[in-house]
C-alpha cells in the first residue's frame, strides 16, 4: 500500500474498509470492522508503511516507561467515513 502500491476504492471496499482515521496521533489510516475487538487497520494511500511501525514502536516505548497501565491498547481517532461514490 502506501506510496507505491496504492489501493483502489474497489480493493478498499473488498477488504471492508469503511472509515478514515489517525493512529498514534500522526499516522493516517483506513479502518474497517470497527465493532470488533480487532479492527482492520491499514496505512492510507500516499503514506509510507513504516510510519505505522514507527508509531507502534514509539507507543510501546512510552508505555514501558510509564508507571501506570493504560486500558486502551491502541490510540485510534476515527475522522470520518470513506466516500465510495
Amino acid at each position: 500500500m502506501a506510496i507505491f502500491k496504492r489501493m483502489t476504492k474497489e480493493e478498499m471496499k473488498e477488504q471492508g474498509l469503511t472509515h478514515k482515521g489517525i493512529m498514534f496521533g500522526f499516522c493516517p489510516v483506513y479502518l474497517g470492522d470497527l465493532d470488533s475487538e480487532g479492527p482492520n487497520v491499514v496505512v492510507r494511500n500516499w503514506f509510507p508503511d513504516w510510519l505505522f511501525d514507527l508509531g507502534y514502536f514509539l507507543d510501546s516505548a512510552t508505555r514501558m516507561t510509564l508507571p501506570f497501565n493504560d486500558e486502551d491498547p491502541f490510540k485510534i481517532l476515527v475522522t470520518g467515513e470513506i466516500d465510495y461514490e
